[in-house]
């Protein structure tokens, strides 16, 4: 790296720490995340973490991951109707083969 860019950097990192706006922070921040991601390919780990929200509630988090709750009753009377009779361990072994 040379002096110059080194320099720059720094200028940067300044220039940043003066700032006092928040949403600009913000603005900032996704430029630089955007122009990163244009210049360089993401890994597979890059890619799949994702920034962190705030002032998220746990309704909108429960709203978006559209989970369904396990209802052990319909899961039972389904495993009744199979009516297995053989071990779990021999279930398990047929499902390695």
């Amino acid at each position: 790296m040379t002096i110059d860019i080194r320099n720059k950097k720094f200028d940067l990192i300044e220039f940043i720490k003066n700032i006092e706006d928040s949403s600009l922070l913000d603005k900032i921040e996704r430029t630089i995340i955007k122009l990163n991601e244009d210049a360089q390919p993401l890994t597979d780990i890059e890619k799949a973490v994702k920034p962190i929200r705030t002032n998220v509630t746990l309704d909108q988090i429960d709203q978006e991951q559209s989970y369904t709750p396990f209802n052990y009753k319909e899961f039972k009377a389904l495993a009744d109707a199979l009516e297995l009779e053989e071990p779990i361990e021999d279930l398990l072994e047929m499902l390695t083969k």
